[in-house]
This record gives C-alpha cells, structure tokens and sequence, in this order.
C-alpha cells in the first residue's frame, strides 16, 4: 500500500517537535503549488493525502535541472521576450538566484528588474517563479518592437 504524504510528514518530524507546525505548511504549500501546475495530483485515501506525479510532472522533471539551464538558442521569431520581476528586499537571496538563473539561460539585463531575450524562455521562467516560490512577483511579456532593437540584436548576435 502507497505512503501517504502524512507519514511522510511524521517520519521528517520525529525528534523534531517544535517543527510541527513547519514542515506540514511548507510541505502542504508545496504540494499545492504542484498541484496548481498539473504536475501532481492528490488523492484522498484511509492512510492520508497521496501525492501523485502525474505525466506532465515527469517531463517537467526530466526538462530542468537549474545547475544545467544553459541559454536558449532557437532561431529568432521577431519577437523579444521581457520579463519584469519585483521580489522584496526580504527575499534578497531568491532575487540575486533569479537573476543569476536569468543570465544563465541567456537573458540579458534591460534596465532595473527587466531581463529580455530573443528567444521563447517562458517554460524556464515559469519553472523558475515556482521553484524560487516566487509566482506572484514575476511577469512576462511577448513584444513585436523594442526601442534600441539595433543594439539588442548584436548583443545577441541576431540578423
């Protein structure tokens, strides 16, 4: 019979008592931000909640690793990707970690909290806000026309 994510809970939580309260909302919040992608499902059982992967959830995997994101270079569209992001200087560590990651998938700094890229990075960025636990404070856009599109285009070595 499967594990419920309740047993697992209590196994992380031995000897950990004052963490109770901790890892059931940390790993409840994960398991629903999960869920919200289609990545997981849950399902009720007698022993507790099991989480499943679904299929998507297994591809996903299987597509990224943030050690290995290298920079995407598909063959220009004509459109310029943005991405805006506004994470609080609480969250100074997530926010130098995403814009590492940015870089390091071939973004480059437009001005102040604006990355842009000739390239469809979206699945990359989506898969970013969530495991950086940031899906609120990142925005994207998709645009036909950029000011300075001259410049951008030697940067990133485009005809």
């Amino acid at each position: 019979m499967p594990i419920g994510i309740s047993e697992h809970v209590r196994a992380l939580k031995r000897g950990l008592p004052d963490m109770d309260r901790y890892y059931s909302f940390s790993i409840g919040k994960a398991a629903h931000q999960l869920e919200r992608q289609g990545l997981v499902e849950k399902q009720n059982t007698r022993d507790g909640i099991l989480i499943k992967i679904t299929h998507k959830g297994k591809t996903q995997i299987l597509k990224y690793n943030l050690l290995e994101m290298k920079p995407i270079t598909t063959k220009w569209d004509r459109k310029w990707r943005l991405v805006f992001f506004d994470v609080a200087e609480l969250k100074r560590t997530t926010r130098d970690s995403l814009r590492r990651y940015l870089r390091q998938i071939g973004m480059e700094l437009f001005q102040e909290s604006v990355y842009i890229s000739p390239h469809n990075i979206t699945d990359q960025v989506k898969y970013l806000r969530e495991i950086l636990d940031i899906p609120d404070s990142i925005k994207m856009a998709r645009l036909d026309w950029v000011e300075n599109e001259e410049e951008l285009k030697e940067i990133f070595e485009l005809k």
